[in-house]
């Protein structure tokens, strides 16, 4: 959950700072994003969460994964109005909440599998080969 939430928090950064770096007249940029400081922590937060939810799946199944990816949708609009001022009407709190519930529920009915380990895939058995006669 801590990497979506990153990832969520990562791309408003990147969307703060070219927000900050833009003509107002022309609605060009002011600056590179390669010399916008948020811009590239939120491009190194960016990939430090991929790495985070890549790394999750050692650790849990797909299906055990892939639904707390939702959570960067509700972090995306909490970060969205604190960060970029961006509003929250009544429709993003029921969507929210029915994201909220949709998640818990696949959650509780989840079977769990336990995970296959790369070690496990390539036992030395398995890469002799076999010739028979």
């Amino acid at each position: 959950m801590l990497g979506a939430v990153i990832m969520a928090g990562a791309l408003n950064l990147q969307k703060y700072s070219l927000n900050n770096h833009r003509d107002e007249s022309s609605g060009d940029q002011t600056k590179s994003v390669w010399k916008q400081r948020w811009w590239i922590i939120g491009l190194l937060l960016y990939i430090l969460s991929g790495v985070m939810l890549s790394s999750a799946l050692l650790f849990a199944t797909q299906s055990q994964v892939s639904p707390l990816m939702s959570i960067v949708i509700v972090a995306n609009v909490l970060f969205a109005h604190f960060l970029l001022a961006e509003p929250i009407d009544s429709r993003d709190i029921v969507a929210i909440i029915i994201i909220v519930a949709a998640v818990c529920k696949l959650i509780i009915d989840l079977e769990v599998f336990e995970p296959i380990m790369f070690s496990q895939v390539l036992q030395p058995s398995l890469l002799r080969f076999q010739i028979n006669p």
